[in-house]
């Protein structure tokens, strides 16, 4: 590495005293744009200012979300009723919410230009769907083999064994994903889930695994038949 050092003015300079020649000696100012400049005058420079970005509001923004019933709303009501000590909270982690839209985003362009590369047909985000008066919205077909890709940045922990991916815990995405392959017509499925801090043990860090699933049209038609009636029962629809 290769540094610059600051260079030292002669001692009779007008503009430091002989105890500031002897604090600039050997200082590395750390940029070519601040020349010569000595690190220890630059907090004189420096101000900060903490800002609350509200540049992203990724939320606000999702052109594809329409007003009305949404396949969502629907689980979450399911899931806290089932599990009200797991899922009973009202409370929105808006930072957790919008660290997951873009992973979703970066991960469709990952996705997307490597089938280019690749000369693969390409997985495509569809926008909205609308069945029995409930919005449904994939993250993504794969026009390959016409599955429903579905994209999941969480902080649960990555389970150990392979088939614990259907337990309770993942319940509310294998509901959600089976409403997705309803509105399409398909069986076939994949959940790409980026698990934040791995299983909390062996793997504690960033864990991207990927499921492929083949759903039977029972499992399909009575996993919708229960999203309609509890819409129905709520007088949602």
């Amino acid at each position: 590495m290769k540094t610059h050092m600051g260079t030292v003015p002669e001692k009779d300079s007008e503009m430091f005293s002989d105890e500031d020649c002897r604090k600039m000696e050997g200082r590395d100012p750390s940029s070519e744009i601040l020349g010569s400049l000595p690190l220890f005058l630059l907090s004189f420079f420096m101000i900060l200012k903490e800002l609350k970005d509200q540049s992203l509001n990724l939320i606000s923004k999702d052109p594809q979300r329409s007003e009305g019933l949404h396949l969502s709303t629907i689980i979450s009501d399911i899931m806290k009723n089932l599990y009200p000590l797991r899922y009973g909270s009202n409370e929105i982690d808006v930072a957790k919410i919008e660290l997951g839209l873009l992973w979703e985003r970066y991960l469709e362009k990952a996705l997307y230009e490597e089938d280019i590369r690749v000369n693969r047909r390409p997985i495509i985000r569809p926008g909205e769907f609308n069945l029995n008066g409930i919005a449904c919205s994939p993250d993504g077909i794969n026009t390959e083999d016409w599955a429903i890709e579905e994209y999941k940045c969480t902080w649960k922990s990555s389970p150990a064994d392979p088939n614990d991916i259907d337990s309770e815990k993942f319940m509310p995405w294998w509901i959600q994903i089976k409403g997705y392959c309803k509105v399409i017509r398909t069986r076939k499925a994949r959940l790409r889930v980026f698990f934040v801090n791995g299983d909390y043990k062996e793997t504690r860090g960033v864990h991207y695994r990927v499921w492929e699933t083949e759903f039977n049209d029972r499992e399909i038609e009575e996993n919708w038949a229960m999203l309609v009636n509890h819409a129905k029962a709520k007088k949602w629809i």
